[in-house]
């Protein structure tokens, strides 16, 4: 019987001796998932079970445990966090992730659109730092879509209420043979094993729509489908059947999102209808670059240094940050005669000052010097004695 023909029938089932599920959370083609409690550390968990089906073909359990190996990989602030992946002696596929309480990026979008340009550049700039990693990883998600992306209201150090974007499901991932360069290693991973694709029609890349070799690029022109969503409220191409849609992303060009929303931001607009490109040679060729335009939109063409997943787990937000001269890099400003704080970035772009929300205005650090108290010297207190002495003897003169 099929997982989600029976969701029930694994409520109070404990897997691998570790995780007792408590709850139907919900399902989709690969499998359903359960909020789950780790018993050793009263810890909710998420917990997805693949469908029998699936897990019942050699080939796709073979796959699974290479998928979830890779998945396992990544470590970054802004991914969920894959605790344990398994099979069960009765033959069931499992993986244990971190649980999200939180909005998908698609609720967001219907019940806040439309988004301030700055929020907007936050929510896609997180996910975008976790495919980076990812793709440097060798991992191609496939299946990127706002129900896929998890926003999590957090405090950042000042209080303050801000966006931690989770990028969930890189399950279906494949890791890829070949050089981990950028963009020149390529995957079958957009083909599954009965040949079908695996993605969603209305994000779906031309390359993956035509089941070619797959790469971060493929990654890169769903996050630009979001893109365009979040810019205008819908995707950009609507048809009757799933085929009508994967065909529009083949052959017909998106409408300009400042036809459909005149309000368009026209920079936002650029990156969009780049990264929506057909030819993929003429896209983003990593998520660093798209990254760094959406953020140079926001706060000017100037390269700002990436905020480190050190930084993004304590503010809980890619934010603005002040930067000091790229002369000045290496070593910490002072500021009033105080060290100004500084965050390792294993990005390799250098130290990062102090963050700031993405609503204020980056501000660069100013150096201020104390006034020099003046003192003086014994020399100079001499001189003077003598010219009030002499001045006095004159005038004695001039009075005989």
């Amino acid at each position: 019987m099929a997982v989600s023909e029976d969701h029930d029938a694994l409520v109070g089932r404990t897997i691998a001796g570790k995780f007792r599920i408590e709850k139907y959370l919900g399902g989709g083609a690969m499998g359903a998932v359960y909020l789950a409690r780790q018993t050793a550390l009263e810890k909710n968990v998420a917990v997805k079970v693949m469908h029998p089906r699936l897990a019942a073909e050699k080939t796709f359990a073979a796959r699974f445990q290479r998928e979830a190996k890779a998945a396992s990989r990544l470590d970054h602030v802004n991914s969920v966090r894959m605790l344990d992946f398994g099979e069960e002696p009765d033959g069931l596929l499992y993986l244990a992730m971190e649980y999200l309480e939180g909005r998908s990026l698609h609720e967001v979008i219907v019940q806040d659109w439309p988004l301030s340009k700055a929020r907007l550049v936050d929510l896609l700039s997180q996910p975008l730092a976790a495919l980076a990693v990812a793709h440097d990883m060798g991992v191609v998600h496939r299946d990127l879509k706002p129900e896929n992306l998890m926003i999590l209201p957090v405090k950042d150090d000042e209080g303050r209420m801000t966006d931690l974007v989770k990028v969930c499901d890189f399950g279906i991932a494949k890791l890829m043979d070949g050089p981990q360069d950028g963009a020149s290693f390529i995957s079958t991973a957009g083909v599954t094993t009965q040949g079908m694709v695996v993605g969603t029609p209305e994000y779906m890349s031309p390359e993956q729509a035509k089941g070619e070799a797959l790469d971060a690029r493929s990654d890169l022109y769903s996050m630009g489908v979001i893109l365009y969503q979040l810019l205008v409220g819908r995707v950009p191409f609507h048809a009757d059947s799933a085929i009508e849609i994967v065909l529009s992303h083949v052959n017909k060009p998106p409408p300009p999102p400042h036809e459909i929303y005149p309000q368009v931001d026209p920079e936002l607009e650029a990156v969009c209808l780049r990264a929506l490109r057909k030819n993929k040679d003429e896209r983003y060729q990593n998520a660093r670059e798209m990254r760094s335009d959406l953020r140079a939109s926001v706060f000017g063409r100037e390269r700002l240094p990436s905020l480190s997943p050190l930084a993004a787990a304590s503010s809980g937000s890619v934010s603005a940050i002040p930067v000091p001269e790229p002369a000045q890099f290496g070593t910490a400003p002072t500021v009033a005669g105080m060290v100004a704080p500084t965050i390792p970035d294993v990005s390799g772009s250098g130290p990062v000052p102090v963050v700031v929300r993405m609503d204020e205005k980056p501000t660069p650090l100013r150096l201020q010097t104390a006034p020099v108290p003046r003192t003086w010297s014994p020399l100079v207190a001499v001189v003077a004695l003598v010219v009030v002495i002499a001045a006095a003897y004159a005038t004695w003169l001039a009075l005989r």
